[in-house]
């Protein structure tokens, strides 16, 4: 008799290895027919421990599956495009990401979710060569519109297939620019995105350059004004939106106080913002509970839940209150590595 055998522990190796080579990007684990044979809810439950907490499925079935296997809050995205209506109001239901991969699907999801006074949370498939389905690459006239005149469907991601990342370099390769360049039409038609970065002082700024690239408006911030504008970053911010700025996402990450302050600001303007609370993570792999933190009157951990959460429902006051508790310890640490050295040496 012969077996197949899967070894979990080979399995969060590799989870840790792609989550290092990831770096700050959010891994997605596909876990389609079944996991791929080996289990949806099992494998689901071996990434979630790695730290990884958004899936991929493709029927409305295992959706349903992970939500009842205790997956509730995590984002699962419905990889196969649809226009059922059924299928539709079950996923929405469930609260999963939808895909859409034509001007049809989009059409068809915005109405609906329109008629039931929602708003879809979607990704955009686009098809650089795998063939199976997607926006071609020259179809930015059927992909536009989605992003401008669908009020009922929030685009939070776009992606693509690399059939042969396995094999072909010169292919995927040819993929990869593909996509790069719908990327840049789309930035070119009006996706904005505006930076306010904040720096002690001059000596402290980093990545300028890199900001710039990815910026449609750049504005640096220092504490004391040696370069950029004096001031802290919910200022500009503040003035943006008193002025008329539309945002549809505010991404923030820094020192709590900050991203208070930030959430504080675009709160009374209901602009949804998103803030990152790897500041307070330690050893990231939920064990040692040092990033524990309330999230809409419900208790989550930043490595494993997050890091990513609804600014508007984050308890800052007590997160900061559990960041200070150590201070006295850590202040006596300090004073004794301190007067170690100011010791005589005989």
């Amino acid at each position: 008799m012969k077996a197949y055998v899967v070894d979990s522990a080979a399995v969060r190796s590799n989870l840790q290895i792609l989550k290092g080579r990831a770096g700050s990007a959010v891994l997605w684990a596909v876990l389609k027919g079944d996991g791929y044979g080996l289990g949806l809810v099992q494998m689901a439950a071996i990434c979630r421990e790695a730290g990884v907490t958004h899936f991929a499925v493709t029927e409305v079935s295992e959706v349903s599956r992970l939500r009842a296997g205790g997956f509730q809050d995590c984002d699962i995205l419905m990889l196969r495009p649809t226009a059922d209506a059924d299928e539709l109001t079950q996923l929405l239901s469930l609260g999963a990401i939808l895909t859409v991969s034509s001007q049809n699907d989009a059409t068809v999801l915005n109405g609906l979710a329109e008629k039931l006074g929602v708003q879809a949370q979607v990704h955009v498939k686009i098809d650089t060569g795998m063939g199976r389905y997607g926006f071609l690459p020259d179809e930015m006239d059927q992909l536009i519109p989605i992003f401008k005149y669908m009020d009922h469907l929030h685009v939070t991601g776009i992606y693509t297939h690399l059939h042969s990342a396995f094999c072909n370099k010169k292919a995927t390769l040819a993929q990869a620019e593909a996509f790069q360049s719908v990327l840049d039409r789309l930035h070119a038609e009006g996706c904005e995105v505006h930076t306010i970065v904040g720096f002690r002082n001059k000596d402290l700024v980093i990545l300028e350059d890199e900001f710039s690239a990815c910026s449609d408006k750049l504005t640096i911030m220092t504490d004391d004004g040696s370069y950029g504008t004096k001031g802290v970053v919910t200022a500009p911010l503040k003035e943006a939106i008193d002025a008329g700025e539309n945002y549809d996402e505010v991404i923030t990450i820094g020192p709590l106080i900050m991203m208070k302050f930030v959430v504080a600001t675009t709160k009374p303007a209901g602009v949804k913002t998103v803030v990152s609370m790897n500041p307070i993570m330690i050893d990231g792999t939920g064990m040692c509970g040092g990033c524990r933190l309330t999230v809409g009157g419900e208790t989550k951990f930043a490595c494993v839940d997050g890091p990513d959460f609804d600014g508007h429902l984050v308890d800052f006051d007590e997160a900061m209150a559990r960041g200070s508790m150590y201070k006295p310890f850590e202040r006596k640490r300090h004073e004794e590595t301190c007067n170690l050295f100011k010791k005589e040496v005989k």
